[in-house]
């Protein structure tokens, strides 16, 4: 057997790999996943705009001496299949260059360590593309000093000089959004993060406190279950591993009508997709979340189940098993075969008690008498009926002419048959805020009802009957 060696087409290869995946604030917070794993405890992201579109990430963490530089900078330099450090958030070593390669063709890496001088290192695409070869740019001090007069500032750098120890990622040549996009790019970024990495920003579940800041804004965390009603959780020992447990707990989010939330905590936390988009499994490897907002298929997304969200953890050596790919992110993650059914169980006992908040008034309330009740026909089916014994149309029959109660009649059948229950539904779950359950009734109107009862000689009995009679204020009442 003869072997022939046909090494890759390097401009080809290299258009490639900036398309796997990749937005802008995914790639963000793979670089960030490196400086978290390099125990940085400040990480900065600045967007400069002029003279020339860049971005900068300043980290305080380990750093890296040259030889270690430039290991970093090859393309997967360390075997995905290794053994990691249980807080470690790579796995492929393609991070750090694929994210840059799909955002810029310009990438730029400082770094310094405890006991190593800086090292610059850098990768030029459009050089790379000429030449059809790997060719690592390795810059001086001069180069570097150049770098950032190009830039207009050269803060960071000094400040990573300062530092006992950090990396410094420069992206130029941004070629992947217009210029008058970044407003909103940042936006999107700065709820990306604030998300993705809440736990960090809060130092909760055993992670180390990390603050993160967008051109001197410090992020604030986005815990996605604020508030929520917690419920017990539950450890799944995968069949692939006795080793390897899944942790998952359910929560329930408070509905609007809730006392303690107010519409500002309520938008906020339904999130900028809004609460039907949103709800659903967020997926926590590492206390990293890598996927959220998604059933994966086991349930369907529904406005019903808009206040239910999981919260799954996995350890970072379970990526085969959940289809984890280098973006961290997508569509190809999902739970292994062997726990889904289990999965879909949990899912539905949760699911149950989010749809019996966001349901709304019961039914048997504190009214003696309500304007409509339910009715259950001979097919067992449910329906709203108005109530025929209500004070109010009791009185208005009475005065009535038998044709006039026809006509009242097929108006009352009327309004039974076409109650726009859906649209009401509807309104109540996606617009709760703005949304009225009733009309407020006019207190006049109400008054001078009740002076006409009341001179008719009701009896205590017939009073306080019409008291607990819904559209009646028993306050209105006593003051008359």
């Amino acid at each position: 057997m003869e072997v022939e060696i046909i090494e890759p087409n390097v401009s080809s290869f290299i258009k490639s790999l900036r398309d796997i995946g990749y937005t802008f604030e995914i790639a963000v917070a793979d670089i960030l996943d490196n400086s978290i794993s390099a125990n940085a405890r400040n990480i900065e992201i600045h967007v400069e705009k002029t003279p020339y579109q860049a971005l900068c990430i300043l980290d305080d963490g380990d750093g890296m001496n040259e030889d270690t530089l430039r290991e970093a900078m090859r393309i997967s330099t360390i075997d995905p299949d290794a053994e990691r450090d249980s807080n470690d958030l790579g796995r492929f070593s393609l991070g750090l260059k694929t994210a840059s390669y799909s955002q810029c063709t310009l990438l730029t890496v400082i770094s310094k360590s405890n006991s190593s001088e800086i090292s610059a290192k850098q990768w030029d695409l459009d050089k790379v593309s000429k030449l059809n070869k790997w060719a690592l740019n390795s810059l001086n001090e001069w180069d570097v000093k150049e770098l950032f007069g190009s830039l207009g500032d050269s803060s960071l750098m000094e400040r990573l000089k300062e530092q006992n120890s950090g990396t410094l990622v420069v992206w130029q040549k941004l070629d992947r959004f217009e210029d008058n996009s970044l407003s909103r790019k940042l936006t999107e970024l700065r709820e990306h993060l604030s998300l993705v990495f809440h736990r960090f920003l809060e130092g909760t579940h055993k992670s180390n406190k990390v603050n993160i800041s967008i051109n001197n804004k410090k992020l604030i965390p986005f815990n996605p279950f604020y508030k929520s009603t917690a419920k017990e959780k539950d450890i799944f020992y995968s069949d692939y591993s006795q080793n390897k447990k899944v942790i998952v707990k359910g929560h329930v989010l408070p509905s609007y009508s809730s006392k303690e939330t107010n519409p500002e905590e309520y938008n906020r936390y339904g999130t900028s997709d809004g609460y039907s988009r949103s709800q659903g499994c967020y997926l926590y490897r590492s206390n990293r979340i890598i996927s959220y907002a998604s059933w994966w298929r086991i349930v369907k997304s529904q406005d019903a189940n808009q206040l239910v969200r999981f919260e799954i953890d996995i350890s970072n050596d379970q990526d085969k098993e959940w289809g984890i790919t280098v973006t961290k992110s997508g569509f190809g993650i999902t739970p292994p075969a062997v726990i889904r059914e289990d999965l879909k169980i949990k899912f539905k006992n949760v699911i149950r008690t989010g749809r019996g908040i966001i349901v709304g008034r019961k039914i048997n309330n504190k009214s003696h008498v309500r304007l409509w009740q339910l009715f259950r026909n001979n097919d067992k089916q449910n329906s709203f009926v108005v109530n025929q014994d209500h004070p109010l149309l009791l009185d208005l029959k009475s005065k009535a002419g038998k044709e006039f109660s026809k006509i009242l009649d097929v108006y009352i059948h009327s309004l039974e048959a076409y109650m726009p229950v859906k649209d009401i539904t509807r309104e109540q779950i996606n617009n709760p805020i703005d949304f009225k359950e009733a009309m407020d009734l006019e207190k006049k109107e109400l008054n001078n009802q009740i002076k006409k009862f009341i001179s008719q000689g009701l009896s205590k009995e017939e009073i306080e009957f019409l008291v607990g009679s819904e559209g009646f204020d028993e306050e209105v009442f006593k003051n008359e």
